[in-house]
């Protein structure tokens, strides 16, 4: 009888042990399943952190240049950027409202150009294939960011007011995830906490850096050359610069459309313009802000921001760059002490 009782209970325990085995990998495939259904509520919470470090890194220099508390800083700071916004708004929003309404009809009448040239001279097979595939693909990039206008103003309420609260109090949120694992890994995940801040804040004061210098660079040289619009398309060449390497050569095709319309010349003058200005910021201003500010290897953006858009579509795009940088950082934190210190005297690894 006590073999045939402990067979039974081993039989048991061993039933319990399958039966907790499943239940953990159900609960995980529900983890999953709830994060991909969810994966822009968690693309717009990482929007609101990356937004409380550029609120936070403001609010900590204006406390030092005005000498109050980081508190009172954090809410100067808070203050200044919605001035700024909504003064810009005020100030020049019907202008450049105009000039973007301008710009779209400039690139429409681009690519009629351009369907009509390939037909004259490449053959109207060819002519065709390349009108329907842009037309596709304009169609696909219109339709993807006009169903996220439509939530476009709730989301941007939503990811200011957690950006402020994130900003105000940024311990009680980490503690929060640090309090989610064991004693002895908490001040490690601490340390990747800290980490991923001081990675993503280097890497986005470097990003508004080149976004200003290509933004002002090509409105000037748009002036000289005479493009109608310049502060748009110059509008349009500062955005696009958040997304590295891919931005630049999107942010160049308006500009060539609507050049198109004015003849060969100026269609020349703006490829000129276009490959000055990120060479300057290519080989210029990005390697003097290297020493300052973080940066990682040109492939694994590119491979990052492939991936994002794959997950996240269209609206991860702009924030592919700051997703790649967080997870080139943490697997780099694995098998080096100082990963930052490393990027910041030597580049990227």
């Amino acid at each position: 009888m006590g073999a045939q009782a402990y067979a039974v209970f081993m039989a048991r325990r061993s039933n319990r042990r399958q039966f907790q085995v499943a239940l953990t990998w159900g609960a995980a495939a529900l983890l999953v399943w709830v994060l991909w259904d969810a994966r822009l509520a968690l693309l717009l919470a990482f929007g609101a952190f990356l937004t409380a470090i550029l609120l936070g890194s403001l609010g900590r220099i204006l406390a030092r240049w005005t000498r109050c508390s980081e508190k009172i800083g954090l809410g100067l700071a808070t203050l200044l950027v919605i001035v700024v916004f909504v003064g810009t708004a005020c100030l020049f929003g019907s202008q450049l409202a105009s000039q973007l309404s301008g710009v779209m009809k400039q690139v429409e009448a681009g690519q009629r150009s351009l369907q009509n040239m390939l037909a004259q001279h490449g053959g109207s097979d060819l002519g065709t294939t390349m009108a329907e595939k842009g037309s596709s693909l304009i169609t696909s990039f219109v339709t993807d960011f006009a169903s996220l206008g439509l939530h476009f103003l709730e989301a941007l309420i939503v990811l200011v007011i957690t950006a402020i609260y994130l900003a105000a109090q940024p311990k009680l949120y980490s503690g929060g995830i640090i309090a989610m694992f064991s004693t002895e890994s908490r001040p490690r995940v601490r340390e990747m906490i800290d980490l991923v801040e001081t990675a993503l804040r280097r890497w986005l004061l470097g990003q508004l850096v080149l976004m200003l210098i290509v933004g002002a660079l090509t409105a000037v040289g748009l002036l000289i050359i005479g493009l109608p619009d310049p502060a748009a398309l110059a509008l349009i060449s500062g955005i696009a610069e958040i997304v590295p390497y891919v931005g630049p050569f999107v942010s160049a095709f308006p500009a060539l459309l609507v050049a198109l319309t004015l003849g060969w010349w100026p269609i020349l003058w703006t490829a000129g313009l276009y490959l000055l200005v990120h060479l300057i910021e290519g080989y210029i201003a990005a390697p003097l802000l290297e020493r300052h500010f973080i940066t990682i290897p040109p492939a694994l953006i590119l491979i990052g921001i492939v991936a994002v858009d794959l997950v996240f579509g269209a609206p991860g795009i702009v924030l592919a760059a700051p997703i790649t940088v967080v997870v080139y950082i943490l697997i780099k934190a694995s098998y080096v002490e100082d990963p930052l210190e490393l990027e910041t005297k030597s580049g990227p690894a």
